[in-house]
């Protein structure tokens, strides 16, 4: 799924012939951004300026839910590992965990008065880490809403929180270095240095092993997590690379750019496979499919 927004379209590909299947979220004054599919692959669920999550049916396009109750712009919106939950972050300075079958919200998580930038689930579903415009993050429990920890980084604002696969490691990024974290201990492991500008995404691998980024230097980079070591820059795009992530069997990496287009990488050499062409404006993410045949 890719999302454009000011072109404020929603579209889903077929991976292998790279063919378009939906055009989805059509407005004439509202954003659309932060896709994201279901576990089960049936859903597509979007983000958008007017402060509202909706669900989208991944084979007809059709809207089949929507999320209200924050009172500023969604910065992010994700679903938990079996679909059941969703979690929301606003501008309004909180971040709301919800029931998909209902549509009810369920916790409201009270953040920093300068917003929460985006909200994530641990992958078994029991915690939420919270990105603050004031310079911290936040560890969550997803069952009662309790805060349980705060991660102080650097800068004036966490933009980016990403959990590792197995739930031990988050990555958070305020600037251009993303930072690496131990989350029992709340320890910083390391930095990653390379980018030559803001960085825009990070992403995990699926066995945990290595990370990609997006940056602002008009490059997505490949590292390995134990070492912190740059193993390849994927260069090719003309503009900022606003999101990078990988293919489930992690065979491949997904960009997405301000340059208009989508490009697929080879994940163990760097090599560009494929561009995806089509949107009328830039690109702010792009994502794959649960069982990789999509984009």
């Amino acid at each position: 799924a890719l999302a454009s927004p000011y072109e404020t379209t929603l579209m889903v590909y077929e991976n292998e012939t790279f063919m378009p299947l939906i055009e989805a979220g059509r407005t004439e004054e509202n954003v659309v951004w932060s896709p994201a599919f279901s576990p089960d692959g049936t859903r597509v669920m979007t983000a958008s300026w007017d402060g509202v999550a909706r669900l989208w049916d991944a084979a007809s396009g059709e809207m089949v839910a929507a999320l209200e109750g924050h009172e500023g712009m969604l910065t992010s919106a994700e679903f938990n590992s079996d679909g059941t939950h969703m979690v929301t972050a606003s501008s309004d300075g909180t971040a709301r965990l919800w029931d998909v079958a209902t549509g009810e919200e369920l916790h409201r998580l009270v953040g920093p008065e300068g917003g929460v930038n985006s909200a994530v689930f641990s992958p078994d579903g029991t915690f939420v880490a919270t990105a603050g415009g004031d310079g911290a993050a936040r560890l969550w429990d997803a069952e009662n809403g309790a805060e349980l920890a705060v991660l102080q980084g650097p800068g004036d604002g966490i933009r980016i929180i990403v959990f590792s696969p197995d739930g031990t490691r988050v990555v958070t990024v305020s600037d251009g270095t993303p930072q690496l974290w131990d989350v029992e201990s709340g320890m910083e492991l390391g930095v990653l240095i390379g980018h030559e500008s803001m960085v825009q995404s990070v992403a995990f691998s699926s066995d945990g092993t290595q990370l990609v980024t997006a940056g602002a230097d008009e490059t997505a980079r490949l590292w390995d997590v134990a070492s912190r070591e740059e193993l390849a820059v994927l260069a090719g795009h003309e503009r900022w690379v606003n999101s990078a992530v990988f293919s489930p069997d992690g065979m491949r990496v997904l960009t997405a750019s301000e340059d208009m287009t989508a490009r697929l990488w080879d994940a163990k050499s760097g090599a560009e496979l494929t561009m995806l062409a089509g949107h009328r404006d830039r690109l702010t993410s792009a994502v794959f499919s649960p069982d990789g045949t999509r984009i």
